[in-house]
């Protein structure tokens, strides 16, 4: 059974320049159920389709004896990903101590930047 909410009355409590209590209706449990199971779906979508991929190329390059090689190849795949995120970062970090050295500079608290 569904809550009735009673109509916005602009009018209430005082005048139009007085700040009023501005109230949501909060959703219904089962809203929040579904959006649950949707979300579920979302990640099941997501992530069946690399796990069933993995299994099927592992058992692929089985049956056919290179299991090694896929192994390497996966393996190298993530080395470089894992080492050009760490470069990125540390590039990153780096830029930023620098610019936050060049922001506190007597030059630009000559015009008042602290």
């Amino acid at each position: 059974m569904t809550r009735r909410y009673r109509p916005f009355d602009p009018f209430e409590r005082g005048g139009p320049f007085e700040a009023r209590e501005i109230r949501f209706p909060r959703p219904p449990r089962r809203f929040w159920v579904g959006a649950a199971l949707f979300g579920l779906a979302v990640l099941i979508f997501f992530f069946a389709s690399p796990i069933v991929w993995f299994f099927t190329e592992m058992q692929w390059y089985d049956a056919l004896g290179f299991k090694d090689v896929f192994t390497t190849r996966l393996s190298m795949q993530v080395v470089l990903f894992v080492a050009s995120f760490a470069f990125a970062l540390l590039y990153l970090a780096a830029n930023v101590l620098v610019a936050l050295r060049l922001r506190s500079g007597p030059s630009l608290r000559a015009v008042g930047i602290k």
